[in-house]
């Protein structure tokens, strides 16, 4: 028996499948922006200078760096002078990989008969519960980068320490978000760094609820 497809049924079909377009693209859209679940201090933490930094000459974009994420009442990034158990660690090395200008290695603590030790995981425990990360900016590739001054590494490394309070990359432009990869200025320069509205956002609705 052939069953018959009317005017009503076909514009009804077309508005649920819309509707589901639009419930479904807007979804992905918003939880594309940060991580699942929360870290160690939530968006409130200290982070621990590893001696490279100074050796190498970054301590200032570090600075930049978490500057610009505590213009968000919901991250407080602090300095610890000393290494604690729960304190991120920022650090300078060097990568065989071309272009990785950076990236977090982020890490839990597990209690087995042989003590408490840290273990590290990546992307594949981007939205899983983290105690803390480590947060690297690679030296010889950044100098490949151009132009390379303050204003530039600044942006890397606040796109980095984004990624430590579970924000993800973004498709918004340079300007916009300093989550979107690439070699971009911070926003507002190295000397009046500013929060982008969007970046400000994107901080609220990862941790409005924690």
């Amino acid at each position: 028996m052939y069953k018959f497809i009317t005017k009503k049924s076909i514009g009804f079909t077309f508005v649920f499948l819309l509707f589901l377009s639009t419930f479904f693209s807007t979804t992905a859209t918003v939880s594309a922006f940060y991580f699942e679940n929360t870290r160690h201090g939530n968006g409130y933490h200290n982070a621990w200078y590893d001696p490279s930094v100074a050796q190498y000459g970054y301590t200032a974009h570090f600075n930049d760096g978490r500057t610009y994420w505590n213009q968000s009442p919901e991250i407080g990034i602090g300095k610890s002078d000393s290494y604690q158990k729960w304190n991120d660690k920022y650090v300078i090395s060097n990568s065989s990989v071309p272009n990785l200008v950076g990236e977090v290695y982020n890490a839990i603590y597990v209690t087995d008969s042989s003590g408490t030790y840290a273990t590290y995981g990546r992307g594949e425990w981007s939205d899983l519960y983290w105690d803390f990360c480590n947060v690297i900016l690679y030296d010889n590739t950044m100098k490949q980068q151009y132009p390379f001054n303050q204003t530039y590494v600044s942006r890397n490394a606040a796109h980095e320490i984004g990624h430590s309070v579970k924000l993800d990359h973004e498709s918004a432009s340079g300007d916009t978000s300093v989550m979107r990869r690439g070699w971009y200025a911070i926003p507002g320069g190295s000397g009046n760094i500013t929060i982008t509205s969007f970046d400000k956002n994107n901080a609220y609705n990862k941790w409005k609820n924690y």
